[in-house]
């Protein structure tokens, strides 16, 4: 029975290190190697137990342990590993019991925390316990040590294949770093560690002393040092430092290394070198860049791990640790727990802890103010997490029998002296296992060990005392071996005992057989069952049997924290759908049933961080849909959560908005202002400000209240917390000041932040790139946000670094607007060798023009086809516009109208134009007059629609046509148009505007122009003196070249604007004055603005009065992102200077940004300055 208990064991062990649930058979990837674990250590002690009755040597009366004084019990190895061993066990049952949650204590508060609960704790004590029982003979002790070996061996190639792409391990989550076997990353390190010098020791065995073993063991430890590595933990690299220092001081104090050692050695270490350099190379440098970062940043990091920035957010690395464990030294000073509790419990909380897995449940109460919801749930420092969860008492026994294991480490080591030279294999091994253990005491000083690496630690400590019980048996003072021998077989032959005892020994047998039987039906197979009942879920394709698989996972795990999570979310998110469809009675059952979900592990955990969280969101949300009897709910909910993490101010602001709705002013000012009050260690938070400003506004402080919801939308612009600040600031500019355009920004805001805030959550929550990249074109737009550059770049930034292709195009926008044309030309060309067609079409033209490099047709040439043969219209034109001018390629008319009408075929406006000038005039085709005004028809309405001028007269007040009037026409792009700062001027009552042969008051956009905002009509109309009646015609368009007001189509600009003034002929009126602002599109264009201008002098106000026509200028070209152009503003100087009836007002050129709305468009300032000028224009004309 004894090798069928061994043989169980193997398989618990083996299955804790390497077991892989592949094919998705359970819901989580460590969870079913803690169950297994469990279920076979307690097969391995119910057949230990029985083989012990059947040879007669369980008495449980009698215990050895506790025979003899302190004094015997601390000389003799074995007693007082007993001893300790009971005590551990004592404390732990003590500390579990004392729990404010003494059910999850033993068994575990969560499915991730693998080795905390005092089940798993008991479990681990027991493998050490029976590893001197089970392996009680040098051969079966061997195979324990080869096997540990082989795992090591096995979970480091496993790695390797992780790290080279491979891993078949559907679920396990994706991280930067591999973890192999494990369910995480460190614990995979620290096994690895551990097995270094037990791998190493193995070259000491004779049979592995020839080549081959050689050549075996070198493979082996390059391969595991590869993945130390590679998995880029420091801690286990200073354990493994550590060890092997010990490895060498103990080979030369234990004196059997001799030169052919050396011989054996000095090969092995060249061969794992030549395996680590291997390795390297094959894994590529994207794998080397993390642990060669990490082990860059450790110096830094030890020197000075204090924080420079005053946040206190949990960081990574050392300078995270040193936060932790300050947070730890002030939980010592408090012990608080998420009860309230008698003095009495108080007072024992210092000696048996806040309990087992527990830590997490008490650190939010010292834990400084956090920016994220970070939830720490351990010290990193397992002696610093064993004393909170289990307290001095027991922390006291850890360390006594760490120490002790050192202590006896060294002596036995020194006794190995006298055994015979050629019996060294148990020195082999010793060494091998106390370097081991020595380097994993000093590495869980900045770590805390998991299932998987606890297990092995305490099952080395089981085999250090399993060889000295075979080496010298119960006396350690001995000298002699053979006389421990003799020892060994006088203390072999059992007592005899009564029957009624063996009875007894019996009935205490089964019971114990009987209630570890239960724990393992009650506990881990149930949990087994649930997690592969959720499994089958994820994988089901089918809505209802995912439902009802993921149901019953629930109902037969409610304490299983992922499940329940998991299913109430399928839940609520069904609930949510219905709510946004308006259905929320439906609504209302769907959420009330993911509570009772919720609630059922409420039951048994109360104080669960993510299931208190979600109960708080449902119980709101169930506010929302107008359920109302959940409102006082919904308050206590928001109230708790705010007391059991008073360090999170997002927690904080979320409460303080639940609390406010319903009614409760006090406490929602008071968590507002809590929350606040942690801005200049965390961020500004926009739940917080917004509920001060919610119960600032229902109090009737208007002022306050304006100034709160301004800073909620400044906190996070794009939140639904924004949108709703922007609703309330509408509420209050529309009842309090009255104030109707600042009522309705505020209106359309909200609407367009509702949209952007999914995709801001999805950013926010998961780090979709996708999302992020959306996040950055609503920053680029000014899409329900005021346009921000820097912003934008942090979330293109943050979605190109995962690989976002069109991010990086936006990022070479960005770049190019700022003048950054390296850094531009640098992002269009990532985005463009990926195959973007935008940024290809970008590079192109940068190549094309010279932009931030030297002109290079041929590079210009070769992007743009790239580009435009992806169906990219604007390169397609540019091809076209190449191919017909002879522009870096030969000239070849019937190629480019093949891009043309590519280019047309998708609507490219010029390319419209283009076809039609290429018909027109018989270029690589006949002419052909007809097609020719199709194709200008086709330009002008796309170009220029109608729908995009002002029409809308029931917004302006209609007047009278004065007779004999004089006519202005103000013509031009978007700044002569409707989109400038809209301002109230006085204008007189004989000025109109005139649209369509009708005179209408002048105010607001003017009617015939483009853009819905303010109009340079109304400027120049409050500036001129009064010459009598006047109508202003304006038909200015935005975008509009010089080169379009030159054409005389049948639906040219001209001829438009011609058909408006011939309109007003019948009253006698006379056209007098044109100004003219336009220059923007043009610049570097390097366009004949000379003749398109004289064309437009011949085209426009055609046979609309014989008299002269004055043209006012402005000199215009700053509204391009590369700045300025002279050559524009000094060929419009140019043309006033030659001739008589044009002149130039001024060079708006010289109105700074402070002028301007967005670079381009003038504001209030800018918009009387140029009035002004050109105003004086027209009164020296007028007075001719």
């Amino acid at each position: 029975m004894i090798a069928l208990s061994r043989y169980i064991f193997f398989l618990a062990i083996t299955l804790t290190i390497v077991y892989i649930p592949i094919g998705y058979s359970f819901f989580s990837f460590s969870e079913p190697k803690t169950y297994f674990l469990h279920i076979f250590v307690i097969l391995c002690i119910v057949i230990l137990l029985i083989h012990k009755f059947i040879l007669g040597n369980v008495n449980l009366f009698d215990n050895d342990y506790f025979n003899g004084s302190l004094l015997e019990i601390v000389r003799n190895p074995i007693k007082l590993f007993g001893l300790i061993s009971i005590l551990l066990v004592f404390g732990i049952i003590c500390s579990t019991i004392l729990s404010p949650i003494p059910y999850l204590s033993f068994f575990g508060a969560s499915y991730s925390r693998t080795g905390y609960s005092g089940y798993d704790l008991l479990t681990v004590i027991m493998i050490m316990v029976i590893v001197p029982h089970l392996f009680n003979n040098l051969k079966s002790i061997r195979s324990l040590y080869l096997l540990l070996i082989t795992l090591s061996l096995f979970t480091c190639v496993y790695g390797m294949a992780e790290t080279l792409g491979f891993s078949p391990i559907e679920f396990k989550e994706n991280t930067d770093r591999v973890h192999s076997t494990f369910g995480n990353t460190i614990n995979f390190s620290s096994f690895i560690a551990m097995m270094v010098p037990v791998t190493l020791s193995a070259i000491l065995f004779s049979k592995l002393s020839r080549w081959y073993g050689v050549i075996l063991i070198g493979i082996i430890v390059g391969i595991e040092l590869s993945m130390l590595w590679i998995t880029a933990t420091r801690g286990p690299w200073v354990g493994l430092l550590v060890s092997m220092a010990f490895f060498s001081i103990i080979l030369y104090r234990t004196k059997i290394f001799t030169k052919n050692h050396v011989f054996r050695f000095i090969p092995t270490l060249v061969i794992a070198a030549i395996v680590v350099i291997v390795f390297s190379i094959l894994s590529g440098s994207k794998a080397n860049e993390i642990p060669t970062y990490r082990f860059a940043r450790s110096v830094t990091e030890l020197t000075n791990m204090e924080r420079t920035d005053n946040l206190t957010d949990i960081s990574g690395g050392m300078t995270g640790r040193y936060q932790i464990w300050k947070g730890v030294i002030r939980l010592i000073t408090s012990w608080d727990t998420p009860r309230t509790e008698t003095n009495v419990i108080k007072a024992l909380r210092p000696i048996f802890g806040v309990g087992p897995d527990l830590f997490v449940y008490s650190f939010h109460f010292v834990i400084e103010p956090q920016s994220k919801l970070t939830n720490v749930e351990n010290a990193h420092n397992y002696y610093l997490n064993f004393l909170i969860e289990l307290g001095f008492f027991n922390l006291f026994i850890l360390i006594a029998l760490l120490s002790y294991i050192f202590v006896i480490g060294i002596k036995f080591l020194e006794k190995t002296r006298l055994l015979p030279s050629k019996d060294i294999s148990m020195t082999i091994i010793l060494i091998g296992i106390f370097s081991a253990l020595i380097g994993k005491f000093v590495e869980m000083i900045a770590g805390v060990p998991r299932i998987e690496d606890l297990t092995i630690l305490f099952l080395l400590i089981g085999l250090l005392f399993s060889i000295y019980k075979i080496t010298y048996g119960r006396d350690f003072e001995i000298v002699d071996p053979q006389t421990a021998k003799a020892k060994q077989i006088s203390h072999a032959i059992p007592p005899q005992t009564l029957s009624v005892k063996k009875i007894v020994n019996l009935i205490i047998i089964i019971l114990i057989t009987f209630g570890l039987f239960s724990i393992i039906t009650h506990w881990d197979a149930r949990r087994v069952y649930a997690s592969r009942l959720a499994a089958m879920a994820q994988k089901s394709s089918d809505p209802y049997d995912k439902f009802h698989f993921m149901k019953k996972a629930s109902e037969m795990a409610p304490e299983h924290e992922k499940i329940v999570i998991k299913h109430a979310q399928s839940i609520s998110m069904r609930a949510e759908v219905e709510a946004e469809n308006q259905n929320f009675e439906e609504g209302i059952l769907w959420a009330e049933m993911a509570r009772e979900v919720l609630m059922r592990h409420e039951e048994i955990d109360p104080f669960e961080w993510d299931v208190q969280l979600a109960l708080a969101v449902i119980s709101n949300g169930l506010v929302d849909m107008g359920a109302s009897e959940y409102t006082n709910e919904n308050k206590n909910r928001h109230l708790y959560i705010a007391n059991q993490y008073p360090a999170y101010p997002q927690i904080l602001g979320i409460s303080s908005v639940a609390v406010a709705k319903s009614g409760d002013l006090l406490n929602a000012e008071l968590l507002a202002n809590d929350a606040i009050k942690m801005e200049p260690k965390t961020k500004p938070f926009a739940n917080a400000w917004f509920s001060k400003g919610f119960v600032m506004y229902k109090l009737g402080y208007t002022a306050e209240a304006v100034d709160a919801l301004n800073k909620a939308i400044e906190s996070e612009p794009l939140s639904e917390t924004a949108a709703k600040a922007h609703g309330t600031l509408s509420k209050i500019y529309s009842e309090k000041f009255k104030a109707t355009e600042k009522a309705n920004f505020h209106a359309e805001r909200t609407n367009q932040i509702l949209d952007a805030a999914k995709w801001y959550k999805v950013a926010k929550e998961t780090g979709s790139k996708d999302a992020q990249f959306q996040i950055g074109i609503l920053y680029h737009i000014g899409q329900g946000v005021d346009i921000n550059l820097e912003k934008a770049k942090i979330w293109y930034m943050l979605a190109a670094e995962q690989g976002h292709i069109k991010s990086k195009s936006n990022l070479g926008a960005i770049y190019q607007i700022e003048k950054n044309f390296s850094e531009a030309i640098k992002w269009y060309t990532f985005a463009a060798e990926e195959g973007e067609p935008g940024a290809q079409h970008n590079l192109a033209e940068m190549y094309d023009l010279g932009i931030g490099v030297e002109p290079n047709k041929t590079e210009s040439i070769k992007w743009y086809r790239l580009s435009a043969e992806q169906g990219f219209s604007n390169s397609q034109y540019k091809l076209g516009l190449a191919h017909r001018n002879g522009d870096g390629i030969l000239k070849d008319y019937e190629t480019s109208r093949t891009w043309f009408l590519l280019a047309a075929n998708q609507g490219h406006i010029k390319a419209y134009f283009q076809l039609g000038e290429m018909y027109g005039n018989g270029e690589g085709v006949a002419i052909d007059i007809e097609t020719s005004e199709k194709y200008f028809t086709q330009w002008q309405n796309a170009k220029f629609p109608v729908k995009k001028r002002f029409r809308d007269t029931s917004q302006s007040k209609q007047v009278e046509c004065p007779s004999n009037a004089k006519i202005i026409l103000i013509a031009g792009e978007s700044n002569a148009g409707n989109h400038l700062e809209n301002t109230n001027v006085t204008v007189p009552s004989n000025f109109v505007n005139g649209y369509y042969g009708e005179c209408f008051k002048i105010s607001g956009p003017a009617l015939g122009s483009t853009g819905r905002n303010g109009s340079i009509t109304n400027y120049i109309a409050s500036k001129l003196k009064n010459h009598g009646p006047i109508v202003f015609v304006n038909t200015a368009a935005d975008n509009s070249s010089v080169s379009d007001w030159a054409l005389s189509h049948q639906d040219s600009l001209s001829n438009f604007t011609n058909s408006q003034l011939e309109m007003f002929d019948v009253n006698n009126s006379e056209v007098v004055v044109v100004v003219w602002i336009q220059g923007e599109s043009d610049a570097f264009t390097g366009i004949d603005y000379i003749s398109h201008f004289s064309k437009i002098q011949k085209f426009l106000t055609k046979s609309i009065n014989d008299t002269p026509i004055h043209y006012i200028l402005t000199q215009s070209s700053k509204c391009d992102p590369n700045g300025p152009d002279a050559n524009i503003t000094d060929t419009q100087a140019f043309i006033a200077n030659n001739s008589e009836t044009v002149h130039v007002a001024m060079n708006t050129d010289n109105l700074g940004d402070e002028y301007r709305m967005d670079g381009c468009h003038y504001n209030g300032d800018g918009a009387n300055i140029i009035a002004h000028s050109i105003a004086k224009k027209i009164d020296n004309i007028l007075l001719r």
